[in-house]
């Protein structure tokens, strides 16, 4: 399954509110169409089997039909590392997150879940609970 397939990663996403406040209609983004039921990339056509559409044929901005579904470098660039120090320290925070909470927890399956898992624990304080972020 690709990663914008995942159900658990889409329902996540939309559930992350305080990710989704911060999205921006970006080219290359990927969003997840809750009434199609499949993923679109804003701008592009791609290979990978995600359907493209323009800026001018939905407003993404305040659209709830649409949920944003960031990639890991997306998610890594949303996350402050503390002391503002470079990515291999934001590599050991999440190591040491993943040790801690990431792993054990078991709601996390992939790369994407594990990131924006990691995201809400930093910046927001939320954990996953199975069914949203509390």
């Amino acid at each position: 399954m690709k990663w914008y397939e995942d159900p658990v990663y889409i329902q996540q996403c939309e559930k992350a509110v305080e990710v989704q406040n911060e999205r921006e209609a970006t080219i290359g983004n990927v969003y997840y169409d809750m009434i199609d039921d499949r993923a679109y990339t804003l701008g592009a056509t791609r290979k990978d089997g995600i359907r493209a559409f323009t800026p001018l044929q939905v407003s993404l901005e305040n659209d709830s039909r649409y949920t944003w579904l960031p990639t890991q470098s997306q998610l890594q660039a949303m996350v402050e590392v503390r002391g503002g120090l470079g990515v291999w320290d934001l590599f050991k925070q999440f190591g040491d997150w993943c040790g801690e909470w990431g792993g054990e927890s078991g709601h996390f399956a992939t790369g994407e879940q594990l990131w924006l898992g990691f995201l809400m624990h930093e910046k927001y304080q939320k954990r996953w609970a199975g069914e949203d972020w509390e």
